[in-house]
């Protein structure tokens, strides 16, 4: 056979191949993703956790078709937060559906793991179950915990309450908005801590850009400097 026709004949062969392998990828219901971040303060549920200082921050995303996911996440922390500490490394879990559709259900599990850190004879480890319910751009979340609140003694039972809302401004903006409330159970006094932010992100080039105005209702100081007060917070995230 001539050599030209050997050679198209194998360039038709590899053709076909290679787009059955890439059908076959497209087909697959496992789905693989990595996320790397940068943050100028790493707040939760509206309260520093870097004691005002920039976050660098990463994970990995498993999901199945079928709505299962699995995942694992981590960001420095401050030591003068949690004390010995300087990592927090969450690992969570469940399932993701729709029940129409512009309706979504998500519920699972979190596990916040501060390895070294201890709050005397407590552990700062937080287990929390939850659930949450979306409607096109909005949504809400109930957090609960099972295990003792972040260094509480028996804060088991404490949860938090959230509502959330992305809004499509325009190509590549989303609009944010945020409001959250944090019951602590077995805390002498005041014991509900509100926070709330909006913001906006853009896509940049497969790069997520935001700029959010974060605030709570609490004075939470450590070390002299109250990291519950209004701050803007800028961040970049990619995700591949």
């Amino acid at each position: 056979m001539d050599s030209k026709l050997i050679a198209a004949a194998a360039a038709i062969a590899f053709s076909a191949l290679s787009s059955a392998y890439a059908a076959e990828e497209a087909k697959s219901p496992h789905t693989l993703t990595g996320n790397l971040g940068f943050a100028s303060d790493y707040r939760f549920r509206g309260v520093s956790q870097t004691q005002k200082q920039p976050a660098l921050q990463g994970g990995f995303d498993y999901a199945h078709a079928s709505g299962i996911y699995l995942g694992t996440w981590a960001s420095n922390v401050s030591g003068k937060l949690y004390e010995d500490g300087s990592l927090e490394w969450d690992f969570y879990g469940g399932y993701a559906g729709s029940l129409t559709k512009d309706i979504g259900y998500n519920v699972g599990g979190i596990y916040y793991f501060y390895p070294g850190a201890n709050a005397g004879s407590q552990k700062y480890n937080t287990f929390e179950v939850y659930g949450g319910l979306n409607y096109k751009w909005i949504g809400g979340k109930l957090s609960y915990s099972l295990t003792d609140f972040f260094g509480v003694d028996k804060g088991d039972g404490s949860y938090y309450l959230e509502g959330n809302a992305n809004y499509p401004l325009m190509d590549k903006v989303t609009l944010t908005a945020h409001y959250g409330l944090q019951k602590i159970d077995d805390v002498v006094g005041d014991d509900d801590i509100q926070d709330w932010s909006i913001g906006a992100t853009y896509d940049w080039n497969g790069f997520l850009l935001g700029l959010s105005y974060v605030d709570t209702d609490e004075n939470v100081s450590v070390d002299g400097k109250n990291i519950a007060n209004s701050t803007l917070v800028l961040s970049v995230k990619k995700t591949f």
